[in-house]
């Protein structure tokens, strides 16, 4: 008991993630698969609708030879990566040679697989290589799946209630839109970071105020934003950023003139954002991510009373889930890999998480490592 209450508190997690490390430094051997789990933590509770995975995976020679990293559940795929990301704290243990890309995110769905809890369910956690039939299995994951059922959404918004409130207040009032976010999200830049290159060139489209510009020029990589509103656009030359003051959909630039595409918090404000993926898709060399709010966390909310307002901004046109983020995107990229992030403090009545956005990476490739 004592063990299970320790495992749960953050600097304990941490240390004994760096036992595991040391622990496999020593067993680091040709042809041997070494690996660790970083979520979920002992007896995470997880719904259906959204299971997750992540951790990091070596096969010392065959490691560009990986193809994806899956869990699987009675021959049913519940989760399932075909990228790897950079783990500077892996390679500095392990001793590999920095930029090795070792992490995974694993994200789905298992509707339709997994009853409603509580109680445990055990998939295994398997790799495939290119060229190769069959898993290869690594080991079981333990999770906790809860109360999946959705909440009813009787009253979806409630009401604003001020003792002091003295005036009359309209829509306008309440949904509205302010100034561009001058902060980077640390999440997003951090997982941004682990999808980059060093030294890579990224464009970003609506890139605002140039929060994200700072972040990743600072980690060495090339950054452009592309700006469609001149003052907006003014924020972040007044910062020292480079930025060009143009309608992304009308951009004339080289088809892959960049690394990277990213738009953070944009396709959602968009009347049409077909146009503008295929524009990024194009300009892409190697793969374009989008950040949008999480409209799935809404019903989540709803049991607090409480009011998700950046998702439910006034001027936003569209609004995404994993599964229909996914399929628009499938639209543009043979590849398509959806991560919640930026969990809310506040868990849902069975302690289950809520992710208040979605990255999405999308890459035209096969390798995992590529």
């Amino acid at each position: 008991m004592i063990g299970r209450i320790l495992r749960r508190l953050p600097l304990c997690r941490t240390l004994l993630r760096r036992l595991t490390f040391f622990r496999h430094r020593r067993r680091l051997r040709p042809g041997r698969p070494i690996f660790g789990i970083d979520t979920p933590v002992y007896r995470e509770p997880m719904t259906p609708y959204l299971v997750h995975c992540s951790g990091w995976l070596h096969l010392g020679d065959a490691q560009e030879d990986l193809e994806s990293v899956a869990l699987v559940l009675e021959g049913t795929v519940l989760a399932e990566s075909r990228r790897l990301l950079r783990r500077p704290d892996v390679d500095k243990v392990l001793g590999l040679p920095k930029g090795t890309r070792t992490g995974f995110h694993l994200m789905g769905s298992g509707i339709g697989v997994l009853e409603p809890g509580p109680h445990p369910v055990r998939p295994t956690l398997v790799y495939r290589l290119r060229g190769t039939t069959g898993d290869h299995r690594l080991c079981t994951v333990n999770l906790w799946i809860v109360d999946g059922d959705k909440p009813a959404l009787k009253q979806p918004y409630g009401s604003l209630l001020d003792p002091e409130l003295d005036q009359q207040l309209g829509r306008s009032d309440v949904y509205t839109t302010g100034a561009p976010d001058p902060l980077a999200s640390d999440r997003c830049v951090e997982l941004l970071l682990q999808e980059f290159d060093p030294g890579a060139s990224v464009l970003d489209l609506g890139c605002g105020a140039g929060a994200y510009g700072t972040p990743l020029m600072d980690a060495g990589h090339i950054w452009l934003g592309v700006e469609g509103d001149p003052a907006t656009a003014c924020l972040a030359s007044e910062s020292g950023l480079p930025v060009l003051v143009a309608n992304v959909v009308d951009l004339e630039l080289a088809d892959g003139a960049f690394d990277h595409v990213i738009a953070i918090e944009v396709i959602e404000h968009l009347d049409d954002p077909e146009a503008f993926i295929r524009q990024a898709a194009r300009l892409a060399n190697h793969s374009a991510v989008f950040s949008v709010p999480n409209s799935a966390a809404i019903p989540l909310l709803h049991p607090y009373v409480v009011t998700p307002w950046h998702l439910m901004e006034a001027d936003h046109k569209s609004f995404f889930t994993p599964t229909n983020l996914t399929q628009l995107l499938e639209q543009h990229f043979e590849q398509v890999e959806v991560v919640p992030y930026g969990d809310l403090p506040i868990r849902t009545p069975e302690g289950a998480r809520i992710f208040y956005h979605l990255l999405a990476v999308c890459r035209n490739g096969d390798s995992a490592t590529d």
